[in-house]
């Protein structure tokens, strides 16, 4: 077990341009938060940057829709994890201190899934896992590893459902059977 002085725990946030380079940017941001809501798949990360002049430029030019930002935290020692990592879904000018501060929301992976609907059929006999994985793959979401329930379910038929909300019932339907509860998690890129 490693122990863990949540005294000297500190968070960076780091902001990932489209060419894959990567500026620490936390001395610019303030009210740093993420959650996970119930009944969503997606993390929320939010915080407002100042948007101050940098080497690269104003932030507002690198901080933009899509930008990928990682929070990471590091006990001084040993521990140097990344903690979550999502997509900036909006910013917005603040009216505070002329305009020179953005509000960010961010998203991870799993968001769009929340956001798409879908009519989908699966045959009586199939398994969890092969439903779970063949949504994610669909959507372009690599499989980390599953540990999840893999139990035959009865026929299923969606129509018009947020794939959020069928991977939930899925998962929910095999607790009933039987199976373990879970959760689908975005980590470092993958589910």
């Amino acid at each position: 077990a490693v122990m863990i002085d949540l005294s000297n725990l500190q968070y960076r946030l780091t902001a990932v341009d489209e060419k894959g380079k990567h500026y620490k940017i936390q001395d610019y941001v303030e009210n740093l938060g993420w959650e996970e809501n119930e009944r969503e798949l997606s993390t929320r990360m939010s915080f407002t940057v100042r948007d101050d002049k940098t080497a690269k430029g104003r932030l507002s030019g690198m901080i933009k829709p899509g930008c990928l930002l990682i929070v990471s935290a590091t006990d001084g020692g040993s521990l140097d994890l990344e903690v979550t990592r999502g997509y900036v879904n909006s910013w917005n000018h603040s009216a505070q201190n002329g305009g020179r501060e953005l509000k960010c929301v961010c998203y991870d992976d799993l968001y769009h899934l929340q956001k798409s609907q879908e009519n989908l059929y699966f045959p009586s006999g199939t398994g969890t896992k092969p439903i779970i994985s063949g949504i994610l793959q669909a959507w372009g979401l690599p499989l980390g590893k599953y540990e999840g329930p893999d139990v035959a379910h009865g026929k299923l038929k969606f129509n018009n459902r947020y794939l959020s909300d069928i991977l939930l019932e899925l998962l929910d339907d095999a607790v009933k059977k039987g199976g373990q509860k879970c959760i689908l998690r975005a980590a470092k890129g993958k589910i």
